[in-house]
């Protein structure tokens, strides 16, 4: 009996003992599945972090930004800076879209030239071509601006998408159509459709070049001297002034002298013909006057002033 009870007891205290060690080994586990459930989330968050600039670029990606820029520019060589910008478009994948010049060149008459280009190029090679055409020549002015068409492409591809499922129900009714009046009616508004379907097509396409393509206007003028910028100091400014007034005296004296030499030949025509009247005036001064000619008058017999004899009276 004491044996027996023994036995039960210590069967006791081996279950009592594996409920223990099953209820530590719970507890031990649980807190290891709440760190593997935070780690989790951190790593979520991070994730997310991580994805948001990648979203914030693919987002700024797909905008449709217009852009544009304009370059002034100066040189003494006209020639060499007008060649290179047909040559730097197509480096940078453009092309020159149109050109004018004014001016025939640095002499008086023709005036200093400028040249004005139009010129397209990929938006994303836009800052390489302004960098290169800057190098070429002394920048005067130089300028960039964007402009966002998103909402008003957005806009043109909602209304085309509307206006093309418009046109499939039209296209339906036209087969369903059994009056001549229906018929017509549809066939009238499908064409208008239709119509605003190529115009929105065309818009959307034009959009996708001007964004695409940037345009840059570019200003070369022909300077006899480049202008340095003036110093805010007084002697650089004095300098600036006394170097401006040495350029415009030499530029009246060049004038001056121009003028001179295109009157010369007028100048020597009107002192041959002064020469020449002249000339013919003095020889018929000094020349005696013709007895048998008219037009001089005939020679004077001289006169006998002996006094006549005295009259004899006669008683």
């Amino acid at each position: 009996m004491k044996k027996r009870t023994a036995a039960l007891l210590a069967a006791a205290a081996l279950v009592f003992a594996l409920a223990a060690g099953c209820a530590s080994s719970g507890s031990a586990t649980r807190p290891s599945a709440a760190g593997g459930t935070a780690s989790t989330a951190v790593q979520k968050a991070a994730d997310s972090a991580e994805a948001a600039p990648a979203q914030a670029a693919s987002a700024a990606e797909k905008r449709k930004i217009v852009k544009s820029a304009s370059l002034e520019l100066e040189t003494t060589d006209y020639q060499k800076v007008t060649s290179v910008m047909g040559i730097l478009a197509s480096e940078y994948g453009g092309y020159l879209e149109s050109s004018s010049i004014e001016g025939k060149g640095t002499d008086p008459s023709g005036g200093l030239r400028t040249a004005s280009y139009t010129v397209r190029v990929p938006s994303e090679k836009l800052e390489g071509f302004l960098n290169a055409a800057s190098a070429a020549a002394s920048v005067t002015r130089r300028s960039l601006s964007g402009k966002d068409v998103t909402q008003s492409y957005v806009d043109t591809q909602a209304r085309l998408k509307s206006l093309q499922a418009e046109r499939a129900r039209l296209l339906e009714l036209m087969e369903k159509a059994e009056k001549v009046a229906d018929l017509l009616a549809v066939e009238q508004r499908l064409t208008e459709v239709q119509t605003q379907i190529e115009q929105m097509t065309a818009s959307l396409k034009n959009m996708d070049l001007l964004v695409s393509f940037a345009t840059v206007t570019v200003t070369v003028r022909e300077v006899e001297a480049i202008r340095r910028p003036a110093e805010k100091s007084l002697g650089g400014q004095l300098g600036g002034v006394l170097a401006d007034s040495g350029r415009a005296l030499a530029q009246a004296a060049r004038y001056l002298l121009i003028a001179v030499t295109a009157a010369l030949p007028f100048a020597a025509v009107a002192g041959a013909v002064f020469a020449a009247v002249w000339f013919f005036r003095r020889r018929r001064r000094a020349a005696p006057p013709d007895e048998t000619s008219g037009g001089g008058n005939p020679k004077e017999e001289p006169q006998d002033k002996t006094p006549p004899p005295p009259e004899t009276k006669i008683k």
